[in-house]
């Protein structure tokens, strides 16, 4: 910003404490560019009968915007962040994971992007901190979670009635880190080997000779779903065994 003394004898002689002033400026208006670091700064000027005036300048800083806010990641996985505001370059660290930047600065760009990676095999929190050359702190929020189809899945793999309804549940109060596709991996899962007595009858009245099921009786599945003649289900398991390679 510019500042201006009026009265006194030119030239004029200005000091800045902190902040950097044009070089050899003897003229009544100055333009300061303040420090990088916030707090106060003090401006002197004295004219040539050497008298001098004071003047207090508070130095702001952009707040520094560190997203998001939280993080969910799975574990072993790369996701972006993005840094915005502050003053000055960008040093960041992270407790548990790593990050691809250590420093970064922005030139003349509204943000600056970098990748975060989870440890692998960790399911719990990690903090991802940025500092700033004016000393400003930001924080990101990490949750962690393990393999996301695993999460839902007993030690054997297998995914049972009580994790498919927690998947559901979270599916549907708008957790975060589950979308449609992940449900329905976790879907996939519990349904197999779960076919009923009821539809394995009506896979095999499909399957051929053979006992498979191939493509034009697939077709034939097709016809009877949009003649209602076919549940859903049923389709569901003779789609499976004609993708499985005939049989189930």
């Amino acid at each position: 910003g510019d500042f201006t003394v009026t009265g006194g004898i030119a030239p004029y002689t200005w000091i800045a404490k902190q902040g950097e002033l044009p070089a050899a400026q003897q003229g009544n208006t100055i333009t300061y560019t303040a420090p990088q670091i916030k707090g106060i700064d003090e401006l002197i000027v004295a004219d040539a009968a050497d008298k001098s005036a004071q003047a207090q300048i508070n130095v702001y800083t952009k707040e520094l915007l560190a997203s998001p806010k939280t993080l969910y990641i799975h574990s072993g996985e790369t996701l972006k962040i993005a840094l915005s505001g502050g003053t000055g370059d960008y040093t960041l660290w992270a407790g548990l994971g790593v990050l691809s930047d250590s420093k970064l600065m922005l030139e003349g760009e509204l943000y600056k992007a970098t990748n975060y990676t989870a440890p692998k095999q960790y399911k719990g929190h990690d903090t991802i901190q940025v500092l700033d050359t004016a000393g400003n702190l930001g924080s990101i929020d990490v949750e962690i979670t393990a393999d996301l189809i695993s999460a839902y899945a007993g030690p054997d793999g297998q995914v049972d009635e009580d994790g498919m309804n927690q998947a559901l549940g979270d599916f549907f109060s708008g957790k975060e880190w589950l979308n449609r596709k992940t449900l329905h991996w976790i879907s996939e899962l519990f349904l197999r080997n779960r076919i009923s007595a009821h539809d394995a009858a009506i896979v095999n009245q499909y399957a051929g000779e053979d006992g498979r099921i191939d493509e034009a009786e697939m077709n034939q599945a097709l016809a009877d779903l949009f003649a209602g003649k076919l549940d859903e289900t049923a389709l569901y398991w003779i789609v499976e065994t004609f993708q499985n390679g005939g049989t189930l």
